[in-house]
């Protein structure tokens, strides 16, 4: 099996075992306050969730209040959400806080902010109004250290939705324009936002043109970004829409014969085969981010969702797409069974220059088997059944494919591998090229090893193939090092809400042990145990953006603001680190 570079990712969490000790509860109360007006907001939820075991939720009463009052120790993260209201991009409500045995924590003011709306009118090159269309609200995240365009992540009952699931298509900020051209997105929260408007053609109203983005560019490169700030209005973001044409590219689809395999539908009372469920995705690529264009071939721009369908089928084993400007594109087929055997996924790369294309075959290709074992530290009990795994993929079938997380027996084994019948084992894994993740791991453990088929692979990756089956060996280790230490402001005050994040300094490892994140308490003190023995950049951040440090060129730019330690096991370093701040439009 051959093996090729790529990054390892081990998950750094807290810990999901019990304190051997009797717990002493605590008692933690306040009020949710409007920042804007510091008027009390009645009727929030309110969550307290630690870092293992059941979240603590109430409501606040007409007052803004909250209590708990039967709270263990422990670091807890806490959520606020009303309808109509968000997080403020700058807030003096702690959002992290660390309780010990019997306080009484009293007076927490968590703050909220009503949430933002953009609006404005769409018209086509002549003035007029442009409907229907659809207009997309989009951020830019990072996704396996790619930047990507992506719809902006509106906040549901207070929870950014993960960019992996449907919910957060089904959700993301968008509206159509109505008879005069006119729209409005609401629920919007500080940030920095591209608008992309999806239309249809006049002399074929089933025809779907290439996106435009605010104020009226085809390049999202060219784009303007559009910067709410708290509580601030904004003017009516009105966009002309320019005579555009693009082209298509037509391709067919190979699928494996699988005619023999049938998925048992239980709720629909009937069977289906393997691909009857079809999905395409359309990425666009550029130098600065990549574009997610479509997320299935059955959303229509008159559905209240994300985008337009993009493809259309035009015989049985034949497709095209909607038009496209020029660009470098990839596209990704998936299939799969409800409550079947898994995902399967096709991937087909392809370039429009100015005219349409024949962009040859997208296989899919049959899925593979992995089975493995996690060995635990040398007189150190793990326990398995709190552990979580996952296979990362590191192009874009990582966003198609559900999270795999299967549970590891009480013996350490695990497979990614459904068992249909005695004679049938079907894979779960779509061929490519993976990093592997262990997360659930008590505060001092770390991963030492990982060997696919024999070679080792923690920081550098593997490949699967085809229908080929492989098996993963885990070695686990204990105690690591720790690193404790405080963040503090240019006035030398300590900061609450930051993130502190280890970069290890060997760039083959920037995935692999690391990526260790904690988040600061109430009194700006953090805390990383479990750290692999090695050397580290240690950065601590308000306002990062998820996995931001994972690309390089964002590395690099704040490269120098970390602060060097090297890390031995049995060891711990104590650090004071300056915060480096970032706004919302970095």
């Amino acid at each position: 099996m051959p093996v090729s570079i790529a990054l390892v990712l081990v998950l750094g969490v807290g810990s999901a075992y019990p304190q051997d000790k009797p717990s002493i509860d605590s008692v933690a109360s306040g009020a949710v306050i409007n920042q804007a007006t510091m008027e009390p907001i009645d009727g929030a939820e309110v969550k307290f969730t630690p870092e293992v075991g059941i979240e603590y939720k109430t409501r606040t009463d007409t007052a803004g209040k909250f209590s708990f009052t039967k709270l263990p120790p422990g670091f807890y993260t806490i959520a606020v959400s009303r309808s109509g209201f968000v997080d403020p991009e700058n807030s003096l409500g702690p959002r992290h806080i660390r309780v010990g045995p019997g306080d009484e924590i009293k007076d927490l003011r968590l703050q909220m902010t009503a949430a933002s709306v953009i609006s404005g009118r769409v018209t086509d090159e002549n003035g007029q109004a442009l409907s229907p269309a659809m207009v997309v609200a989009l951020k830019v995240r990072y996704l396996n250290g790619r930047r990507v365009l992506l719809p902006g992540g509106r906040e549901v009952f207070g929870v950014y939705l993960p960019i992996d699931t449907p919910e957060y298509y089904a959700n993301a900020p968008q509206a159509r324009t109505n008879e005069n051209g006119e729209y409005r997105i609401s629920g919007l929260s500080a940030g920095e936002y591209y608008l992309a408007i999806w239309h249809k053609g006049p002399e074929n109203p089933t025809a779907d043109l290439p996106p435009v983005y605010y104020p009226g560019v085809t390049d999202p490169v060219a784009a303007v970004t559009i910067k709410i700030v708290d509580n601030t209005p904004l003017p009516q973001m009105n966009i002309q829409v320019p005579q555009i044409e693009g082209h298509t590219a037509r391709f067919k689809v190979a699928l494996p014969d699988l005619t023999h395999f049938d998925c048992s539908v239980a709720p629909l009372g009937r069977t289906h085969n393997l691909f009857e469920i079809q999905h395409l995705t359309l990425i666009q690529r550029s130098a600065n981010f990549d574009v997610l264009h479509f997320t299935n071939t059955d959303i229509n721009i008159g559905n209240d969702n994300v985008a337009p369908a993009r493809v259309q089928k035009i015989a049985d084993d034949t497709w095209e797409t909607s038009k496209l400007m020029p660009g470098a594109y990839e596209l990704y087929y998936d299939t799969n069974c409800y409550l079947g055997a898994g995902i399967m996924i096709g991937k087909l790369s392809f370039n429009i220059s100015d005219l349409d294309i024949d962009a040859g075959t997208l296989t899919v290709p049959m899925n593979a088997s992995i089975q493995g074992q996690i060995r635990p530290p040398q007189g150190y009990p793990v326990r398995f059944d709190l552990l979580y795994l996952r296979l990362r993929p590191t192009d874009w079938s990582g966003f198609i494919m559900p999270t795999r997380t299967p549970k590891p027996t009480i013996e350490g084994t695990f497979k990614f591998q459904a068992d249909r019948t005695e004679d049938i084992h079907f894979g779960l894994v779509v061929p490519g090229h993976y990093v592997f993740e262990v997360g659930g791991l008590p505060p001092d453990v770390y991963v030492s090893s990982i060997k696919f088929d024999g070679i080792e692979v923690r920081d550098i990756g593997f490949d699967i193939a085809s229908g080929a089956t492989g098996r993963i060996e885990v070695v686990l280790d204990s105690p690591g090092g720790t690193i404790t230490g405080i963040i503090k402001d240019n006035r030398g005050e300590p900061v609450r809400e930051s993130t502190v994040t280890l970069v290890p300094d060997n760039p083959t490892e920037r995935s692999a042990r690391l990526w260790k994140k904690v988040v600061t308490d109430q009194s700006g003190v953090f805390s990383v145990r479990g750290v692999v023995p090695g050397i580290y950049t240690v950065f601590a951040v308000s306002g990062q953006k998820e996995e931001s440090f994972i690309n390089p060129e964002f590395l690099e730019t704040y490269q120098s603001q970390g602060t060097k330690v090297r890390v031995e096991n049995r060891g711990t370093s104590n650090l004071e680190l300056p915060v480096i701040r970032m706004g919302a439009g970095n």
